[in-house]
């Protein structure tokens, strides 16, 4: 009976062991896998750069949107990849990064061998069209990261034909840009598609128009649309740790679409330094999407520093607010003294509107910190609220017990401790001291 009951023990300790080492197994295959997919990343990212530097007389013609993707989703990718192997978005992140720097190579290459240095690589047609249809398929990639975020998982079972949905649309789209008959262009140079399957011309295939094509398009977009809204789904029963995940996603995306959006319109006027600050805008919205996504999905996974971003956000509303309005009330002043001193005297009315400006930066900063706290901070506010109204009582009350009493609520209500107490000296019995050195 005993060696029956140890036969167990020892089979079941052995299966154990053997999900244990099964379990390690894997992690490692993983943590190879993820380490031989940055390589290649890191790799073409290189190279891509060598042909960047080449390919220098076309210009910001010659550059790829996609060096900027490979670093933030390749490293960010590999870390999550590596610390939780069970994850879907650290796979995901390694897949944009690959698919970013083969892009950008094949760009790199193709630009090469059609402008710089035309008939010196003989393989040029086949990389424009590899960056042809890898070029948008990152976008995609996006919308299922809003799917999946923060826990790897569509929000719910019926989620899961979203993803299913998008993948058709992917691939329905990038399997016509790889045979479509019609010419590749990609800006800086137009060339035939070396794929291209000429019974797409066919009439009969004719016959049905672009009905395929816009029929995968829309389905496209139903799923780009469908996994927008996955954020706010989860965000309706999602718990404190969560919702402070989803503020860091939002943070990122929000600001890089504001800054997108604002730039795109500033780039499209007339007056130059609009034009310029419009472009710069572009750039953030840009490494915002490219760098900015993965460093906050990354920390919001990993749970570093989780709530920080509630003071992140208090501080870029805070300073975001306050520039907008000093510079609007700078570019005011400046042209409301222009006027009345006369365009001879503009350095007085820019040494005017600095002063102003120099004069209403801290009160304004603490008009808008107030407002902003009142708005999206309202603890801190009441908080803020109840000390001052304690100060103010205390000047009045001389009863010592009504003074303990409101100092707890005080404590209470602001700080919300677990227990609370006061201590009071009694002034008639001296304090205890230690003995000196020199007194034992």
């Amino acid at each position: 009976m005993n060696t029956n009951q140890g036969g167990k023990r020892s089979a079941s300790a052995h299966r154990i062991d053997g999900l244990v080492v099964a379990s390690l197994v894997s992690e490692r295959g993983a943590a190879r896998l993820a380490w031989a997919l940055t390589a290649l990343s890191t790799m073409l990212l290189v190279l891509a750069a060598v042909l960047l530097v080449l390919n220098r007389d076309l210009g910001f013609r010659a550059l790829s949107p996609h060096l900027f993707a490979v670093p933030g989703f390749a490293v960010v990718g590999l870390v999550l990849a590596v610390r939780r192997p069970g994850h879907a978005i650290g796979w995901l992140f390694l897949s944009m990064g690959l698919v970013a720097a083969v892009s950008a190579f094949a760009f790199e290459c193709a630009a090469w061998g059609f402008v710089t240095a035309p008939g010196s690589l003989p393989a040029a047609p086949w990389m424009a069209w590899l960056a042809y249809w890898t070029w948008p398929l990152n976008l995609p990639a996006l919308a299922l990261l809003l799917l999946l975020f923060p826990d790897g998982r569509v929000p719910s079972p019926r989620w899961r034909v979203v993803p299913w949905l998008l993948g058709v649309a992917v691939a329905g789209v990038t399997l016509w840009s790889m045979l479509q008959p019609d010419p590749i262009d990609l800006s800086v140079f137009t060339t035939a598609n070396p794929a291209g399957v000429a019974a797409l011309d066919d009439p009969a295939i004719q016959a049905f128009g672009d009905a395929p094509s816009i029929l995968a398009v829309l389905t496209l977009l139903v799923g780009s649309v469908a996994c927008a809204l996955a954020p706010f789904v989860r965000r309706r029963r999602a718990q404190p740790i969560e919702r402070q995940q989803l503020k860091w996603l939002a943070f990122v995306a929000g600001g890089s679409g504001l800054a997108g959006a604002t730039g795109f319109l500033m780039a499209g006027l007339s007056n130059s330094t609009v034009t310029i600050v419009g472009g710069l805008l572009l750039l953030v919205a840009l490494v915002g999407v490219a760098v900015g996504i993965p460093v906050a999905v990354g920390l919001a996974i990993l749970r570093y520093r989780l709530y920080d971003i509630d003071r992140i956000i208090n501080r870029t509303l805070v300073y975001g607010l306050l520039t907008a309005v000093l510079g609007l009330g700078y570019g005011g002043v400046v042209l409301i003294l222009g006027q009345l001193v006369g365009q001879q005297q503009s350095s007085l009315a820019v040494a005017g509107a600095t002063l102003a400006v120099a004069a209403l930066f801290g009160p304004a900063r603490r008009r808008i910190q107030a407002a902003v706290d009142r708005r999206f901070n309202r603890r801190k506010y009441n908080a803020a609220q109840t000390i001052q109204a304690f100060s103010t009582r205390l000047r009045d009350q001389i009863d010592l017990d009504t003074l303990t009493g409101e100092l707890l609520a005080v404590v209470d209500q602001t700080m919300q401790p677990t227990q609370a107490s006061v201590w009071l000296r009694d002034n008639a019995t001296p304090p205890r001291r230690s003995p000196t050195r020199s007194e034992r």
